[in-house]
């Protein structure tokens, strides 16, 4: 599960999701904390 600033949860496959539909892929997702996580993305080819 990754949340940001307390807000509504999303799901990785959910980043994923809403990352593709406004044009990107996702290249990798590191694990920062048990709260936090970054998330890599590029523009979709």
């Amino acid at each position: 599960m990754m949340t940001v600033l307390n807000r509504r949860g999303r799901t990785r496959a959910e980043y994923e999701a809403l990352l593709a539909a406004a044009g990107f892929t996702v290249v990798r997702v590191l694990d920062t904390s048990a709260h936090a996580s970054v998330i890599e993305a590029t523009p979709a080819a």
